[in-house]
């Protein structure tokens, strides 16, 4: 398990996530988004439009890759976008 700080531009809020680091961007998306909706009460019109950038990559993280696989660590900082 990882655990890094998600900024969530739309709302302009930063949250602590713990995520697997074995487990596909595109499915860890739907449960960040998930959570976030439940939390924030606000909800993603299209979850297919959503990116995670990675700060310390200087990239946007592939959907098909896991984080592990991108270079992602414990207390990076990803950016939803």
């Amino acid at each position: 398990m990882l655990l890094v700080d998600i900024q969530i531009l739309a709302i302009d809020r930063t949250f602590d996530f713990e995520l697997e680091e074995n487990t596909r961007v595109d499915v860890l998306l739907e449960d960040i988004l998930a959570l976030t909706a439940q939390k924030e009460h606000i909800l993603c019109k299209n979850p297919e439009a959503v990116y995670l950038y990675g700060m310390e990559q200087e990239a946007v993280l592939k959907r098909e890759e896991s984080l592990e696989q991108q270079g992602v660590r414990t207390g990076d900082r990803l950016i939803l976008i």
